[in-house]
């Protein structure tokens, strides 16, 4: 591994992502005016309706066992923050929280400052013995800021802070996500709920992080988003899997051999809009095939389906090959042409629903292309012989 290799801190930035979400989540069930804000009076801090500072809290990741000592540049580091911030100073001011995969050594004065043994009063005396005799260069602005500040102020401050140690690591999050959201979906859909919650949040937290439109983000904001997710699953509901729109291009040059790509071709359907149409196809047998995996549907659901996009296509067929009837001596030209505009006229048409909510086009197009490709349904008036033709069997 290289000596610059910044995966740790990475790991760490998207852990306080993470924790922030968490915290807002567990704030937001007794208050949904509550806001959190990032990197601006503390790691992560909870802001009441008013402005006013609820908590803040530093949060520190290690990836191995470790230990927070007295002497730790993490401790001093959060102290100095905590003095030199007016508002996290301040004897009124907000709750202070230093959360930290670490552990604590016993007697220490950081022992001293965890829920179970809280002693401000010793733990001060501890950390001033400490900031005039330590040495290190990387505690140094740390203890300056301590000794800076008078007796009161140091005690005012510790008073009102809580070291959580032993906290859980970034790979704990997704689980400590899925319990706070067990209830909102199917357990097969928990996976799917979090990575549409962990994609808004990214977005947003990233708006905030450049104070670009956003600066807080409030309880209520992140309810209602949960809300708008959690109604993409309910019972009449079919949740996408956005993951499966993007396909690889190796798959697609695979797929440029099957019998729909051939009929595509017979009604000159090429370039862009061929592509998307075998993406369709690839996306269509996906997504269906995960539904019927995650029990969003059973197979009569999906044969329904099938059967009523052969019923529509068959009446608009009938009625090209009627229409071409009638036009009397046909050149190749003038079949490629109907059944390029039945193609076309077929694209557009969204009345057959898999679902009566469910009206993304990529599904109803890209499971035409699969009847096609089976040769259930074609674009060329005989597009039959053709099949016959280029399998070597009667289509």
């Amino acid at each position: 591994m290289s000596k610059f290799d910044a995966s740790a801190s990475a790991v760490g930035h998207l852990h306080q992502l993470h924790w922030a979400l968490l915290e807002l989540l567990r704030a937001g069930r007794k208050d949904k005016a509550i806001r959190v804000s990032l990197e601006t009076y503390d790691d992560v801090a909870l802001l009441r309706a008013d402005g006013t500072l609820d908590t803040a809290e530093q949060v520190k990741h290690h990836q191995g066992d470790s230990t927070l000592t007295d002497g730790s540049p993490d401790l001093w580091k959060t102290l100095r923050v905590w003095l030199e911030t007016p508002s996290l100073k301040d004897v009124s001011g907000p709750r202070l929280y230093l959360l930290t995969t670490a552990s604590a050594s016993e007697g220490s004065a950081v022992s001293f400052l965890t829920t179970e043994d809280h002693e401000p009063q010793a733990a001060s005396e501890l950390l001033t013995s400490l900031a005039e005799t330590l040495t290190a260069e990387e505690t140094k602005k740390g203890r300056e800021a301590w000794l800076a500040a008078t007796p009161a102020e140091r005690l005012g401050v510790l008073q009102r802070v809580t070291i959580v140690t032993d906290a859980p690591h970034a790979s704990e999050t997704d689980q400590l996500l899925r319990e706070e959201l067990a209830t909102a979906v199917r357990d097969e859909h928990a996976d799917l709920l979090i990575e549409r919650l962990m994609g808004w949040w990214h977005r947003i937290t990233f708006k905030v992080l450049l104070a670009a439109d956003v600066e807080t983000i409030s309880a209520g904001m992140l309810y209602n988003q949960i809300y708008s997710l959690r109604d993409e699953f309910l019972a009449d509901a079919l949740p996408v899997d956005l993951s499966l729109a993007d396909v690889e291009d190796e798959i697609i040059e695979g797929l440029r051999s099957r019998p729909f790509v051939a009929q595509l071709g017979w009604v000159k359907v090429h370039g862009h809009n061929l592509r998307k149409a075998i993406v369709n196809y690839h996306r269509a047998y996906a997504q269906t095939s995960k539904w019927v995996q995650d029990g969003d549907l059973v197979e009569e659901d999906l044969t329904k389906f099938e059967r009523d996009l052969i019923d529509e296509w068959e009446i608009q067929f009938e009625n090209m090959c009627d229409q071409l009837e009638l036009d009397g001596e046909l050149t190749e030209r003038d079949k490629v042409q109907a059944g390029r505009e039945l193609f076309n006229s077929l694209y557009d048409a969204n009345v057959v629903r898999i679902r009566a909510t469910f009206a993304e086009n990529f599904l109803t197009n890209g499971s035409r292309h699969i009847l096609a490709d089976r040769g259930d349904i074609g674009w060329h008036p005989d597009f039959k012989a053709k099949l016959e033709a280029l399998l070597g069997v009667s289509a």
